[in-house]
């Protein structure tokens, strides 16, 4: 009887790549969003994660876009959206890809008033709305942010 030597070889099935992340990049501190101010989406939207495109009124994306996050809460709903970044620290923000997208990836559940614009003077006026963050929801729905052009 022959006697031999058992080899295990496990293979990944499922999952051999990196996990795939964001493919928006980190702004800068000092990047923010420029533009005058229109306030669009007037309801919170409930998010599984912050992500989505941000698009021009052709449809076109908008490549050097930058979307800001901060911290909102039911006491800033008498704020005026357009004093809030002015009166607090910017949580984190993302600048948007070739085709206009943006994700953020570890940002906790709650409540978020995103402020979004384009990177440099471009004529476009920044857009604001308020996103509730609820990783357990099943809908995997992205958000679609469109810039309008300033008056």
């Amino acid at each position: 009887m022959a006697v031999g030597t058992l080899f295990l070889i496990i293979v990944p099935v499922l999952g051999t790549g990196p996990r795939k992340s964001c493919s928006s990049k980190p702004a800068a501190e000092d990047d923010s969003a420029h533009g005058a101010n229109i306030f669009i989406q007037d309801a919170t939207q409930s998010v599984r994660q912050i992500r989505g495109t941000v698009t021009l009124p052709t449809g076109d994306p908008v490549e050097e876009g930058i979307v800001e996050v901060y911290d909102y809460s039911d006491r800033d709903k008498d704020v005026p959206l357009y004093e809030i970044d002015d009166s607090r620290k910017r949580r984190t923000a993302r600048l948007t890809n070739k085709e206009g997208k943006f994700c953020f990836d570890r940002l906790p559940a709650g409540k978020y008033f995103l402020k979004v614009g384009t990177l440099y003077e471009s004529g476009m006026n920044s857009t604001y709305l308020i996103v509730k963050l609820v990783p357990q929801l099943r809908s995997k729905r992205k958000l679609k942010i469109g810039l309008e052009p300033g008056i």
